[in-house]
């Protein structure tokens, strides 16, 4: 339904991908569900740990396109506002 190869869902389920905002926006299409949705059950990182993974997100921001990275801006923001309920 996502257009997407079913060997490569189940590596994105199984967190062995890594994807494409396109990919994920294909997915939410297909499940009938707001893009934002997909990354509800998503923890935040405890606070107080090292800045490891967030300087693997802006290594990965960096690489992408200013549209991109504002979509990833407001997922996080949806992300983080839907932590804070």
């Amino acid at each position: 339904m996502a257009d997407l190869h079913y060997t490569y869902i189940g590596r994105i389920e199984r967190g062995e991908n890594n994807v494409t905002v396109k990919s994920l926006e294909k997915v939410a299409t297909a499940l009938e569900v707001p893009f934002e949705e997909l990354f509800r059950f998503i923890q935040p990182l405890e606070k107080g740990r090292d800045t490891y993974y967030l300087s693997l997100l802006i290594g990965k921001l960096q690489a992408r396109s200013s549209q991109d990275q504002k979509r990833a801006y407001e997922l996080i923001g949806y992300i983080l506002d839907w932590k804070d309920e």
